[in-house]
This record gives structure tokens, sequence and C-alpha cells, in this order.
């Protein structure tokens, strides 16, 4: 059995708790099979006599641990067995099951619920290091930890009118995004569909941070290669 902590409260529904996305209500088993070392697969799909055809929007993946409930809830008295999500499509999710649901007696045509569940020592992780930039009350990045918990409202820096641009290609979306990161003090967010530019426009961020002379920490070794490509061809020195 996994060690797992349940991603639900009891002051939320089960519908509040479908539209979040981290549940599947009223599904019904669509087949049962035998999958590696023996466990078995459930193929979980909507309701077809209610002429429902696919699943409702949901943040479920491969990998994710999973619960399978009765519809008296999502509570522990009422879960059937734990699983491992393996597939997942508009129309239906495959769970591997930690229990057989063969000693379960699992009636095809019954209607069950999906419930989304974390590793405990996941979760134990996660919940330690929010604790610990909680109490971080000093240092460098004290003020971005308290924005970031809410506890403060972001601050801007003022930024000169005439910005000189190094990447003159960039268009008029991009040219406000690097303007607007720029005059953030403690965090800015650059959102957009693939392929509209983002890693353009933070190339252009870094290197006006670099020809103010301040340091940049980078983590992404594609923006990297991408940003000592562009500084090659421009004969920028960074």
């Amino acid at each position: 059995m996994f060690p797992l902590v349940v991603l639900w409260q009891e002051n939320v529904s089960l519908k509040d708790l479908q539209s979040k996305g981290v549940c599947l209500l009223k599904l019904q088993i669509g087949s049962q099979s035998t999958g590696l070392y023996g466990r078995s697969l459930l193929l979980l799909e909507p309701r077809k006599h209610m002429g429902v055809s696919v699943l409702p929007s949901n943040n479920f993946g491969p990998g994710d641990i999973v619960g399978l409930y009765d519809l008296d809830g999502c509570k522990p008295s009422s879960q059937l067995c734990t699983g491992v999500v393996t597939r997942i499509s508009q129309s239906a999710v495959t769970v591997a099951c930690e229990d057989s649901p063969d000693g379960l007696n699992l009636d095809t045509d019954a209607l069950y619920n999906l419930m989304k569940l974390a590793n405990d020592v996941t979760y134990k992780r996660m919940k330690k290091a929010l604790n610990t930039l909680n109490g971080y009350s000093s240092g460098p990045a004290s003020d971005l930890i308290s924005v970031l918990f809410g506890y403060s409202e972001p601050g801007s820096i003022s930024q000169p009118n005439d910005l000189s641009f190094l990447n003159s290609g960039l268009d008029e979306s991009q040219r406000q995004a690097v303007s607007f990161a720029l005059s953030q003090r403690e965090v800015a967010v650059i959102h957009g569909p693939p392929g509209t530019g983002k890693t353009t426009t933070v190339v252009e961020i870094i290197l006006q941070v670099v020809k103010r002379g301040q340091k940049v920490e980078c983590h992404w070794s594609i923006l990297i290669k991408t940003i000592i490509n562009y500084c090659r061809r421009k004969s920028v020195q960074i």
C-alpha cells in the first residue's frame, strides 16, 4: 500500500474537487486486464448510458497516484483500492491497481469516483520547504518570499522611457514584456503559448540586466545556449 495523503478537505464538495481537476466522478469500468507484475489494469470511462463520452477537464497524468472510491464519497472508509495512472485520454483513464480488484467484487455496471492522491514523502518535503521559507525573515530573498506568500504587494522600479533594446527584431508585446520585467523589484512572470517568443524576450531581459553590470543566475541549459549564441552573433560580452 502506498503511503498516501488525500488531497481534499472535508469542507470541499466533490463537485468542487472535480472542477479543480483532482477528482473524476461517476466513472464506470470499461474493461479489466492484467498488466506488468500481475497488477490489474482498470479502464475507467464516463457513464455511457448518460450519453457522456468525454472526461471533464482534469489534472490527471501518467504516474499520478490515485484512489478508487465507491459513490459514498472519497473518504478513507469508502476507498476500494489505490493505484497509479498508466494512461489517460479524453475518453478514459487506465489505472494499475495496487490492490487486486478480483477480491473487491467490482461491478462493471456500478459507478465509482477517482481521486488524485499524493505520496506522503513528497508532501512532507514540500511542507517542510514551505515552512522553512515562511520562517525566512531576513536576507536577500526575504522581500521575494513575502510577495510569493501574499504578505506584501510586489514593488516596482522606475525605468527610463528611452530604453534601448539590443534586439531590434522584438515586436511590441515583447518590448512591453521586457520593460515590465525590468521595472519589477521582486518577481515578474512572462506567459504565452509556444512559439510566441518567450525565450527571445527572456534573452533580451538578461542582456539588459548584464548591460547594467548586474549578475544573472540561470538554470535552464537551453536558454543559456540561446544567450551564448546570440551574444556571439552580436559581439556582446557577458
